[in-house]
């Protein structure tokens, strides 16, 4: 896997996120069974023109290789590969409610048509 080469303000965006707090196992578990939701908090376009979309995931999880759904209010619904995921400075493969995450894009989307508050989810549905 190649090296994500992420501007500092991302890297400082993903460090200053908070976590949500563990809880107990049984409340993630329901959470994490109901489906990804992540809020979207930002999107940047990286040296080598990679998009990639900050946020935190609300429920469920995500794995690198899901196809998703950003469901925005400014320009509908689109889907994307998620092509490698970074975490506080940290390449991971998969992520899970409470973790706040940069998703890199493979697919077909303009950072500018990303806000935030928008919301990625495991379908457009």
């Amino acid at each position: 896997m190649r090296a994500l080469l992420w501007p500092l303000s991302l890297m400082i965006c993903i460090a200053c996120a908070q976590e949500a707090p563990d809880g107990d196992a049984a409340a993630r578990d329901q959470a994490d069974s109901n489906g990804l939701e992540l809020t979207v908090t930002d999107a940047v376009r990286i040296a080598g023109g990679e998009i990639v979309i900050v946020g935190q995931i609300v429920s469920g999880r995500v794995s690198v290789g899901d196809e998703v759904c950003l469901i925005s209010a400014e320009s509908g619904a689109q889907t994307f590969t998620v092509a490698a995921m970074e975490s506080f400075n940290r390449i991971i493969e998969t992520a899970e409610a409470g973790t706040s995450v940069g998703l890199m894009v493979d697919g077909e989307i303009d950072p500018d048509d990303v806000a935030s508050g928008d919301t990625i989810r495991n379908e457009c549905s």
